[in-house]
């Protein structure tokens, strides 16, 4: 039934419980708090949005109202939740997938919601009260802890609510609040243009400063820099030099001898200081990439990145200490190496035909429509922003739903891009049963390894040592290089299968241990105590900085992989490196996400072995690993699944 108040074909008001769910629900996804409950797994926003939206559906049974949607947005999600079906990415991609359904479409609904009811208002002053509780959370922590201060990502997690004891405002890194500032600053200046008269730009230049200054990350800093120019400029001449004096003040402050130089200037370059090598977030982006073209059509499977980018580093630099901040990682990596490039391509498409429609809908406003310039400078933004860091993420997330339902314009308008249609209580039920369905698929399908071919889990056949072929004479096989493997006389390949007990190491150094663990292959592991240090920094991995030796014999030489049964205490702990002979190159294996369990991890490529006798080592990179059995093979199909017996 309609409410009566509302004469029949005018359009419906929100009640005011529905408009302030709402507003409370826009303040809290301008955070990443998380309620000190399960590990932390819920954040505030989750709950204060799910509540919002089934008042929503509420209101729109009760009123029949219709809201508008875009079906290219569905089919893009439909399309991310196929994308983890076929990589088998199970209960972990399920997870992901209804996350991105909250923030893409139960988000969205909210969103065109308060667009369509109090979007023109009351909207911007609810953004720019999240934006200032931010500021003023960032300015007491400043003063606190140091301007750009940040925390290790193992650190972060230990934090009950999420955030803080860093240069963090309401979210867990400086990343993240860096990017929801230049984010919101886009969208907001827009709204507020429009009433701004001359008098009052000086007040928008300022505004300009004071928001940007909380931006500790250089990089984003440029890019966000920019994207407000443009805004301005979009507007008018005159707003466009407003953003620009901004900017400039900016500067000028940070050429000045501002505090805040030598931080936005060591983020702002893509060198690590005082080496000539790209930081290791970059090079991740390479890895992120590679591991995309290993599974090109589906991906790894959402929420499975850092199970599997450690093993697609290859030769590229891989530092002793992990020196990816948190929320650094690229967006674009990410996405196209968990989803691959078919639904990966299809949101950055999206994204550039959300822009492409908001900027038509404000020329053809005459330009004065602030909220569709703000969510086209906004699309623009996040696509700059996707090689830098992940706009998905919790707290950022939103305000790219709040981007795309802007841009796609409220109901009622004309001209309307292709593919938005008004929907109401039955449609908006079909489509979270629909996105139900998917999910459930995704859940109920086993978990498999992507980059492993099919049938690769078998037992290879072991050759006695006899009538083996030697070594080529006068080569010398390095680390890490790839050889051919040796054939037995009469042509026939080698099989080599070895399997070593961590256990029993012939020596080991501290801070390495043996130790016990019921859960090992003989209860007998290697163990590098969290806390117990990691190499200094600039200096070669060596047993003098911890690490375990073992005897290896080898019939022939080989072009083997090695691979490593471990248990990583968590991000800060979920390395090791491995070395062959005392002059060979270490290689790194690990870096991987899944934690406090015990698992197999390769070596990022084929190591050689030379024929007869030769050393092993296991050599300290980070502290918190445990290490139980270590499997060399030259069957590079092979995949171990647990405990090995040769």
């Amino acid at each position: 039934m309609m409410d009566q108040n509302v004469k029949q074909g005018e359009t419906p008001i929100a009640p005011t419980w529905l408009v302030v769910l709402m507003s409370v629900a826009v303040l809290s996804m301008g955070t990443q708090v998380r309620l000190p409950v399960l590990a932390g797994r819920i954040a505030l926003a989750d709950v204060v949005a799910g509540l919002a939206f089934a008042g929503l559906l509420v209101h729109l049974f009760r009123s029949r109202d219709r809201l508008p949607f875009a079906w290219p947005v569905g089919a893009v999600l439909a399309l991310y939740i196929l994308s983890n079906v076929f990589s088998r990415s199970g209960l972990t991609g399920a997870f992901e997938s209804v996350q991105r359904v909250e923030q893409f479409f139960c988000g969205y609904l909210l969103f065109a919601a308060f667009l369509k009811y109090r979007g023109e208002k009351l909207l911007p002053r609810v953004l720019g009260a999240a934006v200032a509780l931010n500021v003023v959370f960032a300015l007491v922590q400043g003063f606190r802890f140091g301007f750009g201060a940040s925390l290790e990502p193992a650190d972060v997690k230990a934090i009950s609510w999420g955030f803080g004891e860093a240069f963090t405002g309401l979210f867990r890194d400086r990343v993240s609040l860096g990017v929801f500032l230049v984010v919101s600053l886009c969208w907001l200046l827009p709204c507020f243009f429009r009433r701004l008269d001359r008098k009052y730009l000086i007040g928008a230049g300022a505004t300009v400063a004071l928001v940007l200054g909380f931006v500790a990350h250089g990089q984003i800093l440029l890019v966000g820099a920019v994207a407000v120019i443009l805004a301005g400029f979009f507007w008018s001449w005159r707003c466009g030099i407003a953003s620009c004096c901004g900017v400039l003040a900016l500067v000028l402050s940070l050429c000045l001898g501002d505090s805040r130089a030598s931080v936005v200037r060591e983020s702002l370059s893509p060198m690590q200081s005082g080496q000539g090598v790209l930081k290791t977030c970059h090079v991740e982006l390479v890895a992120a990439l590679r591991m995309a073209g290993r599974a090109p059509l589906a991906g790894v499977g959402a929420g499975r990145y850092q199970q599997f980018v450690g093993g697609c580093y290859g030769e590229l630099p891989n530092p002793n200490r992990n020196t990816i901040e948190t929320d650094t990682q690229s967006g674009l990596g990410i996405l196209l190496g968990t989803v691959g490039f078919p639904a990966g391509l299809a949101f950055l498409v999206l994204l550039v035909y959300g822009a492409t429609r908001a900027l038509e809908r404000f020329y053809s406003s005459g330009r004065t429509d602030g909220r569709a310039l703000g969510s086209a400078c906004c699309l623009l933004l996040f696509l700059a922003l996707m090689p830098l860091t992940d706009p998905l993420i919790s707290g950022v997330g939103w305000f790219l739903a709040l981007a795309l339902a802007g841009a796609f314009g409220v109901g009622g308008e004309k001209g309307r891009a292709i593919g938005v249609h008004d929907v109401g209580f039955a449609h908006v039920l079909a489509w979270g049963v629909g996105f139900a369905v998917l999910v459930g698929c995704v859940a109920v399908v086993p978990q498999g390894n992507p980059l492993a071919r099919v049938g690769t889990v078998r037992k290879p056949r072991i050759m006695p040592p006899v009538a083996l072929a030697p070594a080529p004479t006068g080569v010398t096989p390095q680390a890490g290089d790839t050889t051919p493997p040796a054939s037995v006389s009469g042509g026939m390949p080698l099989d080599f299968f070895r399997v070593i007990d961590a256990g029993d190491a012939k020596s080991v150094s501290a801070p390495a241990v043996k130790a016990k663990d019921s859960l090992a292959a003989k209860q007998a592991i290697i163990d590098i105590p969290d806390k117990k240090g990691v190499p200094p920094e600039g200096e070669a991995p060596a047993m003098k900085h911890g690490g375990a030796a073992y005897d290896l014999v080898t019939p022939a030489a080989l072009s083997c992989k090695i691979w490593l049964r471990v248990w990583w205490e968590g991000s800060c702990g979920n390395t090791i490196y491995v070395r062959l002979g005392k002059e060979g190159t270490p290689v790194v294996v690990g870096n991987d996400g899944t934690y406090k369990s015990w698992h197999w991890m390769e070596t990022p490529k084929p190591m050689a072995l030379v024929a007869g006798s030769q050393e092993l080592f296991l050599l300290n990179r980070e502290d918190g690993v445990r290490v139980d059995q270590i499997l060399i093979t030259n069957d590079m199909e092979y995949v171990p699944q647990d405990i090995e017996e040769e």
